[in-house]
């Protein structure tokens, strides 16, 4: 397997001389799993084994190898009790390579959990994110009942993460009825209170309708409903100092705003200052004829970039032309952040209501950590 270099929590390499073949060795916890074997291109994987307790790795090397160059990596499902936080997050940071990256890099923390709360999972989690690389992560504000918005910004700036925020519309409150108008409005108004709190200046996600809520193909008349219900939501936002990001979503999930171009009309009809238009790979990848020419396109205006491989999955591992899209939003001078956006089963209603069938990543730290590598190596390259 080549192409990339193996995923860890810790990492330990014994150096060689060129020519030579040597071998890793790491001892494993209780809690300990290996999550696969990548290396990088022009060396020869000789011998991978795997025990409960330990992992042998060995390679025919061309030249001295580095720990940039090569690395061993297992990954923990809690942190070691024989080390201190800071020599555990030091030595996870010396596994991982050093790219200066474009545009900040966070994550959706959906891929956890769908409600997330100030605790001690919650620090560990968000220790574990600085670490591989994240810089911001992205709250999902659908659970408002048990959220505690100020608690959870102030974990986000004891480590110093930025955040945005993201939501839907929940059932019976839509934009496309002037009927279900209040109920949206009250949804939007509850939503950006609790933004306000967090310390997020932005909230992102599909305003229109609830997520599968498919009443058939929009009229006009619908359309300038939701205009309409969109304009008074933005009102609302910028009330609070947050910013509505409407994400145009595939048209197995909405009947309306499904392409990039849409929902730019959309926003014009809608004419807020507390809008925003935002554009989501995995969206695009169904539903753009040509994403790079769509990104091109909008990415002038964009506020804010969901990044999502095509099945889910880390990013970097399926058809997404993340090259080509990163070189677009350079060109055109975006400067918003880039969010991984995925989903596993950690969080049961979430898989189920986004289809996710099958295991995408070992575990949902294997996903944030395989993203965040083919991330900023790739954005590194295009700027």
């Amino acid at each position: 397997m080549t192409g990339s270099f193996l995923v860890v929590w810790r990492w330990c390499h014994q150096p060689g001389e060129p020519g030579t073949q040597w071998t890793h060795g790491c001892p494993l916890g209780p809690q300990s799993a290996v999550l696969w074997c990548r290396v990088p291109s022009g060396r020869t994987v000789r011998t991978f084994q795997s025990t409960k307790r330990q992992v042998l790795f060995s390679v025919q090397s061309d030249a001295v190898p580095t720990r940039q160059q090569f690395a061993f990596f297992t990954a923990d499902r809690k942190e070691s009790t024989t080390e201190s936080t800071s020599t555990y997050s030091q030595r996870l940071t010396d596994g991982l390579p050093t790219h200066s990256t474009p545009w900040p890099l966070g994550i959706n923390l959906m891929l956890w959990t769908a409600s997330p709360v100030a605790n001690s999972d919650t620090t560990r989690l968000f220790q574990r994110l600085r670490t591989i690389g994240y810089s911001g992560v992205e709250v999902p504000l659908l659970d408002l009942e048990h959220l505690q918005p100020a608690a959870l910004g102030r974990v986000c700036d004891d480590h110093d993460l930025w955040r945005t925020a993201s939501t839907a519309l929940p059932p019976g409150a839509t934009f496309m009825d002037p009927t279900a108008h209040p109920a949206a409005l009250a949804w939007i108004e509850r939503v950006c209170a609790a933004a306000h709190d967090l310390g997020a200046p932005i909230v992102c996600g599909p305003l229109c309708a609830p997520v599968g809520e498919l009443p058939g193909r929009p009229f006009t008349d619908a359309l300038s409903w939701c205009a309409e219900g969109l304009h008074r939501a933005g009102e609302i936002a910028l009330s609070h100092g947050i910013r509505l990001v409407l994400e145009p979503i595939n048209r197995f999930e909405s009947c309306v705003a499904t392409t990039v171009d849409d929902a730019a009309v959309l926003l014009a009809s809608a004419r807020s200052a507390g809008l925003g238009l935002m554009a989501d790979t995995f969206h695009m990848n169904i539903e753009e004829r040509n994403p790079v020419a769509a990104l091109s396109r909008h990415a002038p205006s964009l506020i804010h970039m969901h990044a999502s491989e095509n099945d889910r999955g880390p990013c970097g591992t399926g058809h997404v032309p993340w090259e080509e899209l990163f070189d677009a939003l350079s060109r055109t001078g975006y400067a918003g952040r880039i969010v991984v956006e995925s989903f596993g089963d950690e969080v049961p209603q979430i898989a189920r209501a986004c289809c996710i069938w099958r295991d995408l990543a070992p575990s949902a730290d294997a996903l944030a950590v395989a993203s965040a590598t083919f991330l900023r190596e790739t954005m590194a390259r295009t700027r």
